[in-house]
């Protein structure tokens, strides 16, 4: 989930999380992700995102196989 260190992103991620899912929260503010999804009891990797970069994407995906085997649903 990008955008996810508050809003609509946050509330997807604490939702996502409620349902079971493993989820990657992902947002160019990493300070603030982290504090936002730290009390969140679930399976959350909180990664820094910069959208336009190419290489932050490929080490989301990287991160995200090696934490949950796999990516499901990008959203």
């Amino acid at each position: 989930m990008t955008g996810a260190s508050s809003g609509m992103g946050l509330a997807v991620v604490k939702l996502s999380a409620k349902e079971g899912a493993k989820v990657v929260a992902t947002d160019i503010a990493i300070k603030q992700l982290e504090e936002a999804v730290s009390n969140l009891e679930r399976d959350i990797l909180a990664l820094e995102l910069d959208v336009s970069s190419e290489e932050q994407w490929k080490n989301v995906s990287e991160r995200t196989v090696e934490a949950f085997g796999k990516i499901d649903n990008p959203y």
